[in-house]
């Protein structure tokens, strides 16, 4: 007796019969991930320093004594009142929109017990328009990333400069990995030199594809009864709807279903029939970056439901399907942020209380869990 899966994928150094769109991550998990564009050329000082501008007396290296990309970082060693200048971010012809969020990383470290931080923005010639960062910061003595939101409010804003530098005597600064980024929230690294799904956004900005996964439902996942199951991280809090995946086609005749996380990181389902608006079920669950959950979400005759970590089944309504996905596939996915998936499984139907609680006990879910009455369960690390 197999049970009721009829698709198992724990993405284990494989995608277990999804076809991937680079940059795709599965070595232990599946990483997805939305795409970006990187606006800081050489941000791994990989080439060369001479675009790191130093003032104040700041002497700067290509270094590779300390690296988190690639093999060389920026070496900066001066005085109180030194510093250098890690990047001049061009955001295109266009520039810095006016209230346009910025988001800044870079990681950095220090033998300074306190640097200072300075990030300035300026018109086409240079001239400073405003300076909303100018902060002590404690780094790290290790390479750790470091964070900055801005939004410029000047009309003229076209760059956007980040600054680090000494409040001591004979110190030192690491930084590497350097991003800049026309969002509200910092994403993951974005370099050119990372392989596929990577390309040159023009004067050697780097531009990342948007990564997903996705298979052919047929004979997996049927509109009128079934289930899918998914223990996911979330990687980064955007603060902004996040749909982790999909199945189907909206449309006339079709049926459309897609998950994830809202706004105020609450878990959502919803679902659109013959090209209906999208019915919402929401779960009272909050899901937090770098946390791992078992989601559960199922469909029966004119029931939505779902399921965080096994806790209350809850439920909602959708509209009388059309029975049909169309042409859409089930894909996995991450509209904004990203989401590991460590673990996904559909079903044939519904599942029963006890059945969702086996799925959130076991640390590696398998096609005869359920199928095997004496399987011995295991408390999932977690």
């Amino acid at each position: 007796m197999s049970g009721p899966i009829t698709k198992v994928a724990t993405f284990n150094g494989a995608l277990d019969g999804f076809t991937g769109v680079d940059p795709i991550r599965y070595s232990s998990g599946l990483l997805v991930e939305e795409g970006t564009t990187n606006y800081v050329t050489n941000p791994s000082a990989e080439s060369n320093v001479t675009d790191k501008i130093a003032s104040g007396g700041m002497v700067v290296t290509q270094s590779n004594e300390q690296a988190s990309a690639g093999t060389y970082s920026v070496k900066a060693v001066g005085d109180n009142g030194s510093f250098v200048r890690l990047f001049d971010a061009a955001f295109g012809a266009e520039g810095v929109l006016t209230n346009q969020p910025v988001a800044l990383s870079a990681d950095v470290m220090s033998n300074d017990s306190l640097s200072s931080t300075l990030i300035t923005v300026h018109k086409n010639a240079g001239v400073t328009v405003e300076t909303p960062v100018n902060a002590v910061e404690a780094f790290q003595p290790t390479l750790t990333r470091q964070y900055w939101t801005i939004t410029p409010t000047d009309a003229a804003a076209r760059t956007v400069r980040l600054h680090v530098g000494h409040r001591a005597t004979n110190k030192t600064i690491y930084a590497d990995r350097l991003q800049a980024e026309k969002k509200a929230y910092s994403t993951s690294y974005a370099d050119l030199t990372m392989g596929s799904g990577y390309s040159d956004g023009g004067s050697g900005i780097t531009v990342r594809a948007a990564s997903s996964a996705s298979l052919s439902p047929s004979g997996l996942l049927i509109p009128s009864a079934g289930a899918i199951a998914m223990r996911v991280t979330p990687t980064i809090e955007t603060g902004v709807e996040e749909i982790w995946g999909e199945v189907g086609a909206k449309g006339s005749g079709t049926d459309h279903v897609r998950w994830g996380r809202d706004s105020s990181k609450h878990p959502f389902v919803e679902w659109s029939a013959n090209n209906a608006s999208y019915q919402r079920l929401t779960g009272s669950e909050t899901l937090n970056a770098l946390t791992a959950y078992d989601l559960y979400f199922g469909h029966s005759a004119t029931t939505i439901s779902l399921a965080v970590d096994a806790g209350s089944l809850q439920t909602g309504t959708r509209d009388a399907i059309s029975d049909s996905w169309g042409a859409g596939n089930l894909k996995l996915e991450a509209t904004a942020g990203g989401v590991v998936y460590n673990q996904f499984a559909a079903f044939n139907r519904t599942l029963s209380a006890s059945e969702i609680r086996t799925l959130d006990r076991r640390t590696t879910w398998s096609r005869t869990m359920f199928g095997n009455p004496y399987v011995s369960f295991q408390l999932r690390p977690y």
